[in-house]
């Protein structure tokens, strides 16, 4: 039987679990990584961080077998908490505004978007920067497992914090912005603060991300020359995706915000954290989003 071992893990040498009884604990859950982190809402910190890898290849278990298995022997998840939080980080999702969004019609709009299967669970989350519900699909496999270990706990999609990130902005401006993750990307226009378009694409190279990028310029009658780009996520200023958009951007820039989450860093320790996982699993405690 294996057990589970972090892929990487930042720790405050300070950190014991006697402490978690007033801290957070959030899960970020992808199809392929289980990224866990404490939030000390006391000092704004975050004093432990792991990511473990859900590719097969453990005794042939599938990725929900390997998430249960770590949850299930992991010591945070036999310790107490103020508060649980899951974040998914999936693909099956779409916005609704709120003048035409039904709850029991939610199953419906999603499987008009998206071939599922009968076992996944439908839920929505009220998007109140963009007045909209995101509605999103999850395997009910995953489900039992999350249920399994944990008696309350709150589910929410990593796109409900994307646009908490972006519109909490005061100094938003018309543009477009792409939040890069893990050979993919989610692709939002903001005019007048307003949100005119919101896509996910999968790409496999820097040529395949600028052709998205161009035709969402091109789709909505955007000049290259005049409004601007904004990347944040898995992307930095001399990536080959940065230079494939700044070659025919003529504004391109890192998104930054007031509010950028924090990074824990320690003596002795390489900070090799994604910057994708800051945005999303290391966000501030937003309170009303």
């Amino acid at each position: 039987m294996f057990y589970p071992t972090a892929l990487y893990k930042i720790a405050d040498p300070a950190f014991s679990l006697e402490r978690t009884r007033s801290c957070e604990l959030r899960l970020l859950i992808a199809e392929r990584s289980l990224q866990l982190a404490v939030y000390d809402p006391l000092t704004a910190a975050f004093p432990l961080v792991e990511q473990y890898s859900l590719e097969n290849g453990y005794e042939h278990l599938k990725a929900n077998e390997v998430l249960a298995r770590i949850l299930q022997t992991h010591a945070l998840t036999r310790s107490v908490f103020n508060k649980i939080e899951v974040i998914l980080d999936n693909n099956f999702k779409t916005l609704v505004p709120v003048a035409f969004f039904d709850a029991e019609k939610s199953s419906e709009v999603l499987h008009f978007n998206f071939k599922l299967e009968d076992s996944y669970i439908i839920q929505d989350d009220f998007v109140k920067n963009i007045d909209a519900h995101l509605i999103y699909g999850f395997k009910e496999n995953l489900n039992a497992v999350i249920k399994s270990v944990f008696n309350q706990v709150t589910i929410k999609h990593y796109a409900t914090y994307l646009f908490q990130h972006i519109f909490q902005h005061n100094k938003l401006a018309t543009g477009v912005y792409a939040y890069v993750h893990d050979f993919s990307f989610d692709i939002i226009y903001i005019k007048d603060f307003k949100l005119q378009f919101y896509n996910t694409f999968n790409f496999q190279n820097s040529d395949e991300f600028l052709y998205f990028v161009l035709a969402v310029f091109h789709e909505h009658d955007l000049s290259r020359e005049l409004i601007p780009l904004k990347l944040f996520g898995e992307i930095e200023v001399g990536s080959s995706i940065y230079e494939a958009v700044y070659e025919f951007v003529r504004d391109v820039a890192i998104f930054t915000t007031e509010y950028e989450p924090a990074i824990p860093v320690f003596a002795g320790e390489e900070n090799n954290l994604k910057s994708a996982f800051n945005t999303i699993l290391l966000h501030p405690a937003y309170e009303n989003y």
